[in-house]
């Protein structure tokens, strides 16, 4: 593509796209289907760029949670609460939502079709492991700590809305995955859409900022 062809580049181009190779460029139908849909990419791009961190938030939450309790074992291996059913229960399904987190992840960020199945279980892991925690925290009268689980869920539940959107599920099957095979010059930013992603970074300093308080 020459320099005379840039500025017949459509409309987007470094916000959710850029050209890697600016002389493959054609101005195809792979490559305007490509770019039409790149709004839409970058933000399950960014969906999987958010599971991730939430793998490693889960398990390094999990990991804590194991340190914790062998060094209150009081002569035992374990602390004898951390053994109890609805303990063993939150261990349990915080791993599964760590799991599937890292599985989302990877899935969304190579637009898998099975990926979002896995977001849905990471989820509902999620939600499974704050409802017996906030039990637990609401029977020891922690409000705090009741405020800050739901803030965690809104940052869980949050970037999970693009998957709703109507247009992920072409974006995840076959047909597309041929035009992204046949469209290596352009490059999808990971983006989320300015109606999630400003809400999201609100909670996530929201979030830090109860982390601090509580501490």
């Amino acid at each position: 593509m020459d320099a005379g062809g840039a500025s017949s580049l459509p409309a987007g181009a470094g916000r959710y796209w850029k050209l890697k190779d600016p002389d493959a460029y054609t101005g195809s139908a792979d490559d305007l289907l490509r770019i039409a849909a790149a709004p839409t990419e970058a933000a399950v791009r960014a969906v999987g760029m958010a599971c991730y961190a939430f793998g490693v938030f889960f398990l390094l939450e999990m990991v804590g949670c194991v340190c914790y309790a062998v060094l209150h074992a009081k002569g035992n291996v374990l602390a004898p609460w951390s053994v109890s059913p609805i303990f063993l229960a939150m261990d349990g399904l915080g791993l599964l939502a760590g799991l599937a987190a890292f599985a989302a992840g990877h899935g969304l960020r190579r637009l898998r079709p099975w990926a979002p199945g896995a977001a849905v279980a990471m989820t509902a892991a999620f939600f499974g492991l704050s409802l017996l925690s906030s039990g637990r925290t609401i029977q020891l009268g922690r409000w705090d700590s009741l405020v800050f689980m739901l803030v965690c869920q809104a940052i869980v539940l949050a970037p999970m809305l693009v998957l709703l959107l109507k247009d992920v599920q072409t974006l995840l099957g076959p047909v597309y995955a041929g035009v992204v095979e046949r469209t290596p010059h352009i490059k999808v930013r990971s983006r989320l859409h300015d109606s999630i992603r400003w809400p999201f970074w609100i909670l996530v300093a929201l979030f830090f900022l109860l982390t601090f308080v509580t501490s």
